[in-house]
This record gives structure tokens, C-alpha cells and sequence, in this order.
């Protein structure tokens, strides 16, 4: 029997990785013994295998909860979790690219029993199935969507800021609150390119650019992004502006991938000199 499962209560954060296969011991063993499961279905596309694995473990003690039931509900879920075993669980690791830290933080300031498990990021994945070095990225960021009604300078700053050491950068694509699905990475490069036009600048018109589509999902593909995409996205999907490429990794992306000349190294000074004429207006 885990140890937790003796105290009377707790307020667990743990993440359930990118399917069935990715939960840990310690998640299986928390899941067991928890009075409430709480499960995250709006951080990652195409995790709704989660509720449905968990609630096969913990049957009618698992919930899902949206955005507004975590975020806008931590006093009461940190209050439950001064009188009973509270386990939360999110896709991939609880606390990347996430707010679920604000419930530990809270938590601690009520003076709960706090728990934290890791589990395998989305994020780690996308990086490391091109073959790329996971050392050489970047700056990590996200493309907003059109909803957002914003002009996203400073995604273009990271990118150039990040071409401008030679790095590679993971551009994650941002989620439609309404309908719950990802940015169309064509449309979001567009905005990009329009951003471009005003500094005068085509750097990601040049850059190759790579598509990593269901990382550690079935369906796990990774291709040159070439637009329009002409089919529907496989989510969760991001994308992939490599740097300098060592000669290693220029092997890999050619061997696994099938994707030669990736090498975005001729656009570095360009990069460097553009980067102080990003400004918001």
C-alpha cells in the first residue's frame, strides 16, 4: 500500500502523460486510494483518453473538470483537500506549460499535505521525436489564435532571438477555447508572415519549418510543414523552427524523417540584425 494512502488527506498534482501506457506507479497507486479525482480536459487536444482510462481505474470517483472548475475553483478544491485525499490529474506533466501550480501554491499557504507526480510532457516529446538535440532549443512559445485578437510580436522576437543564437524553437499552437481545437499552424505562420511584411523581413518565409504532429500518440508523424496543409491536423500537434544544425542532427532529421536541407543556420546574422526592430506599436 503507498504511503499517502494512510493520511487522511492530501491534495495531489500528478500527470498522466500522453496515454494510457505513460501512467506511473505512483499515479495508479494515488488514483487508488483518492476520495476525489479531478481530471484536467482542456490543457491538451485529444485527451479525453485520460478520463476514460482513469475512470476505468477509479470508477464514479473521477470527474472531469474544465478550465473554469480548476482555475476558478481552488479555494474549494484546496478546502476539500484539508479533509479528504483530492488527487488532480492532467495530461502530460501538471506542471508545464500550465497554471496548475497556483493550486499547489495555495495548498501550501492553507497548510495541506502536498503531492506532486510527475509525468511525460507533451512538450519534452515534441522536442525530442524530431532527433533534434534537446539541448540546442530555445525559448519555448506559443502561437496565439485568432480569438486572441492580438498581433504577436513577441513570438517573432523569441523566434529571431532564438535563430540569432542558432537554436531551435518550439512553437506550440494555441487552443480554441470554444471549440477546444488547435490552431491551424498554416494560419498562424500567416499572421506571422504579415507581422514580417511590416519589418520588412522574410525569414520565415525562408525557414524550413517542421511539423510534429501526436508525439508519443498513435498516428506520431513528423514532416516538413508545407502550407496549406490540404488535411485535418493530427493533434496535438506543434511546430519545429530548427537553428544551426550539428551534422548529427541533420542525420537524424534525415534518417527518422525523411527531411533533408533543414539547416536554418543562413539566416542567423540576418536574425540578429532584425531582432532590435521588433517593436509592439
Amino acid at each position: 500500500m503507498n504511503k499517502n494512502c494512510a493520511k487522511p488527506s492530501w491534495l495531489a498534482l500528478a500527470g498522466g502523460g500522453l496515454r494510457p501506457g505513460h501512467f506511473t506507479q505512483d499515479l495508479i497507486a494515488l488514483a487508488k486510494c483518492a476520495h476525489t479525482i479531478l481530471v484536467d480536459t482542456y490543457t491538451m487536444p485529444g485527451s479525453a483518453w485520460l478520463y476514460e482510462a482513469l475512470r476505468k481505474l477509479a470508477g464514479d470517483r473521477v470527474r472531469p473538470a474544465r478550465r473554469s472548475d480548476l482555475e476558478g475553483g481552488i479555494e474549494r478544491i484546496v478546502s476539500e483537500a484539508l479533509e479528504r485525499r483530492v488527487l488532480v490529474v492532467v495530461p502530460g506533466d501538471p506542471l508545464i506549460a500550465t497554471t496548475h501550480r497556483a493550486l499547489l501554491e495555495e495548498a501550501k499557504r492553507a497548510e495541506a499535505q502536498t503531492i506532486l507526480v510527475p509525468g511525460i510532457s507533451g512538450v519534452c516529446a515534441a522536442k525530442t521525436v524530431t532527433g533534434l538535440d534537446y539541448y540546442k532549443y530555445g525559448r519555448v512559445v506559443t502561437l496565439p489564435g485568432p480569438w486572441r485578437m492580438v498581433k504577436p510580436y513577441s513570438v517573432l522576437e523569441y523566434i529571431y532571438g532564438n535563430l540569432c543564437l542558432g537554436l531551435h524553437t518550439l512553437v506550440l499552437l494555441d487552443i480554441d477555447p470554444s471549440t477546444g481545437q488547435q490552431l491551424d499552424p498554416c494560419r498562424g505562420l500567416q499572421d506571422l508572415l504579415v507581422l514580417e511584411q511590416e519589418l520588412r523581413s522574410g525569414i520565415l518565409g525562408k525557414a524550413s519549418k517542421i511539423l510534429v504532429e501526436r508525439a508519443q500518440h498513435s498516428g506520431e508523424r513528423v514532416s516538413r510543414l508545407v502550407c496549406p496543409l490540404g488535411r485535418p491536423l493530427r493533434e496535438p500537434a506543434s511546430i519545429v523552427i530548427p537553428g544551426r544544425l550539428a551534422r548529427y542532427e541533420a542525420e537524424a532529421l534525415s534518417v527518422l524523417h525523411n527531411i533533408d536541407d533543414a539547416d536554418n543556420a543562413g539566416l542567423q546574422r540576418v536574425a540578429c540584425k532584425l531582432l532590435d526592430t521588433i517593436s509592439e506599436p
